[in-house]
């Protein structure tokens, strides 16, 4: 490290070294002693398909919070609130601003449970807190603004009450005047007038509308950071409520929106993570006051979206959530050591595994009010032999005794669950479940897999309104209610034969009578939603491309079964952005691919009838204008990002939009280009979601050799020599 950076490093404080690793003289100047240290291993690691060669430079670079905290842990309480009071020399925010702009949700934690209020770092010494400070301590005794008002009130209303019977008994208007006046008495001060009172030093600092500062520090608290020109608050600040609560973090148009945390005084309950319009949405998490812990996704201030909450006994859930409900597929671990894992209704767990204790038996089947109810299958592993033993039976109505069938290396009992439904005409909410005559061989394991399966959960959900009545093709049927469901085929991913892709069953169907209802086409094919991105990038003056990825497809028509398509990616409820294209591709073409705030909905979800299939796409467009640099270098790029990735997985191409349809064989594409092409000559489609794209960086100038010294040292020398021989 240079002379320079060395003195920057020994003026930055102790505790934002830690930070900062990079500014400290020690550890950086051993840098090229360990590069050559780790050069083999971080090569190694790469060609592994481990970490990159660079994770050596970013781990010394990555803060240093467990020394941090034993740092602060040594220190007294004061010295630790002098220390939150100083800026980050390097962000110039505090030691809490930092830790929540940065997710570091441990050291959140550990400050504001700590210090509480002094980890905001609120300056005690100010007038602001000064006086909400005193509005704290007098805050039992003074009344408030409604109770003077109200008193206030009713002196005035006897005052007029006697003044109109002195009245009635004179009649001299003289008289009346004189005891009007004598009446006159004196208004009582108001709770800031009281307030303001008490702080005569702090006076001349007021000014003038002092009152009018301390009603507005009593009613709104106090806030420091950055405001607009109309005083709108805008940016990172940081706000002491009149209740005691404190926020850090960032602000929109006086709302919290973006990342800030926010503890609750009474309590202590502590949120860190993004918020949207005053409320929790995004990624964070939440302490509660009885010691529970959340850690995942909020929409709308409700726990929504994949989330793993940790009880304050210990037990924990991590899974699916909807409106603060486990909702979906999760996994339950309880204190004895057990665990629930599969599909969980409003908070109940409907059906799936249940892991015993002991670690040797499992027991897979439906459950209702959080026990086995009706058929299931325990399966046992005896020792430490590889085999297991299934014994298949029924749980009575009750749910209180178990009648096995038998117990085999493989069952013979046909597979049969109970499948969780909308309440039914008749007011059944659970309808049996079997495998078909072509799934000879299909255990009860796979039968709870398709219980379990999403696209099944959401048709299931889709008779709700087919409860009452359903239209299947042009036949209206009332009334009709599910009474089965056979399944027909299910097949499995063959890269993860764990995972599912497609199921097709046989709902049975029968009207208010009882009797069989046989739609034209009885199968359902049920398959995952699947989103799609087309990401349209236009230079001016040329014609737009359009990203594909190239995959293999099996059912594809080229004779080497590869496919172009669009991308698929994941949106979650958050608004969100996740897929392979948005890790890989996003980064590289420097492209805003993490949220649906740059996209638009290009073809919204084509659904068909919930009683033929449940299958469905959609496609969202990101269209940005870029330099024409950057479309001269997209093929080189796309080329270079191939190469990275592993070998046989999915890559990516730049096509013009009007060769899409020619290109690829893939009916959602092609649909969605020609939409796009439509759209864009009828005018009638945005040219872009997003602002233009910024011309790339050009490449510093190259530097001009340094001129050889030496000769010029050898001539004047010479010159000199000359000078005294003359």
């Amino acid at each position: 490290m240079s002379d320079d950076a060395s003195e920057v490093a020994a003026e930055l404080p102790q505790m934002w070294q830690y930070i900062h690793p990079t500014h400290n003289s020690a550890d950086s100047s051993d840098d090229e002693a360990d590069e050559e240290e780790n050069a083999d291993v971080t090569d190694n690691d790469a060609a592994r398909g481990g970490r990159p060669a660079d994770y050596v430079k970013l781990k010394k670079s990555a803060p240093r919070l467990g020394q941090l905290i034993r740092f602060l842990n040594d220190m007294e309480d004061e010295d630790v609130q002098g220390l939150l009071l100083e800026n980050d020399p390097v962000t110039r925010q505090t030691l809490l601003q930092w830790a929540t702009l940065n997710n570091h949700f441990m050291l959140v934690e550990y400050l504001v449970k700590r210090m509480k209020r002094a980890a905001f770092s609120f300056d005690a010494e100010s007038v602001e807190v000064v006086v909400y400070d005193r509005w704290a301590e007098m805050s039992q005794e003074l009344p408030t603004a409604a109770e003077v008002a109200e008193r206030q009130k009713q002196r005035e209303n006897e005052k007029a009450k006697r003044l109109a019977e002195r009245a009635m008994a004179n009649s001299g208007d003289d008289v009346i005047e004189d005891e009007e006046s004598e009446e006159e008495e004196e208004v009582e001060p108001m709770p800031e007038e009281l307030v303001y009172d008490t702080l005569e030093d702090y006076h001349g600092e007021l000014g003038d509308g002092g009152v009018g500062v301390v009603k507005r520090i009593g009613e709104l608290g106090v806030y420091v950071g950055p405001r607009l020109p109309d005083g709108t608050k805008q940016g990172l600040g940081q706000t002491l409520f009149p209740s005691g609560d404190c926020y850090t973090g960032e602000y929109k148009e006086n709302q919290r929106d973006g990342r800030g945390v926010y503890w609750w005084s009474k309590g202590g309950a502590l949120y860190c993570g993004e918020w949207f319009r005053n409320m929790r949405h995004g990624y964070g998490r939440m302490v509660y006051p009885d010691g529970s812990r959340y850690l995942g996704r909020w929409v709308h201030g409700k726990r929504s979206g994949k989330g793993r909450y940790v009880y304050a006994d210990g037990s924990s859930y991590d899974g699916a959530w909807v409106k603060d409900e486990k909702h979906g597929s999760g996994t339950y671990h309880l204190l004895d050591g057990s665990s629930f894992i599969g599909t969980f209704h409003h908070n109940r767990f409907v059906s799936g595994e249940w892991r015993l204790a002991s670690g040797t038996v499992r027991y897979i089947g439906n459950f209702e009010n959080d026990a086995p109810a009706g058929a299931g299958v325990y399966v046992h592993r005896c020792g430490l032999k590889p085999g297991t033993f299934q014994q298949e039976g029924t749980y009575s109505a009750e749910g209180k005794s178990w009648v096995p069938s038998m117990l085999k290396c493989t069952s013979r009992m046909v597979p049969h669950i109970e499948l969780v439904v909308p309440p039914q005409p008749s007011g059944s909410t659970r309808v049996p479940m079997e495998f078909g005559a072509e799934c000879t061989g299909r255990t009860m394991a796979d039968l709870i897999k398709v219980a379990n399966y999403a696209p099944l959960l959401r048709w299931v959900a889709s008779l709700t309104s087919a409860a009452k009545d359903l239209v299947v093709g042009e036949v209206e049927l009332k009334g009709v209610e599910l009474r089965g469901v056979e399944v027909q085929t299910m097949r499995y991913d063959a890269a993860d034969p764990d995972a599912i892709t497609e199921v097709t069953i046989l709902p049975i169907l029968v009207d208010n009578v009882g009797k069989r209802v046989r739609p034209p086409s009885e199968a359902v094919t049920l398959k995952p939603s699947v989103t799609r991105l087309m990401v349209l990038l236009e230079a001016p003056g040329t014609e737009p491309v359009v990203l594909l990825e190239k995959s293999l497809q099996s059912a594809s028509p080229d004779e080497h079964h590869q496919q172009s398509r669009l991308p698929a990616v994941r949106i979650s409820e958050d608004s969100s952005v996740g897929g392979d294209v948005v890790d890989a591709v996003g980064p590289a073409l420097r492209l805003q691919l993490a949220s649906t705030n740059s996209m638009a909905l290009l073809l919204p979800p084509m659904r068909c009838n919930p009683m033929q299939g449940n299958a469905e796409e959609s496609v969202w467009m990101y269209a940005q204008e870029v330099h024409r640099e950057t479309v001269a270098q997209l093929e080189h790029k796309l080329e270079l990002l191939s190469a990275e990735l592993p070998e046989a997985s999915t890559t990516y191409v730049a096509v013009p939009l009007s060769d899409v349809t020619s290109i690829s064989t893939d009916a959602m594409t092609a649909m969605a280009a020609a939409n796009v092409q439509q759209r864009r000559a009828a005018q009638t489609l945005p040219r872009a979601t997003v602002a233009p794209q910024r011309p790339p960086t050009p490449p510093p100038p190259t530097l001009e050799p340094r001129p050889e010294l030496q000769p010029l040292y050898d001539a004047k020398a010479r010159r000199d020599e000359a000078e005294l021989e003359e």
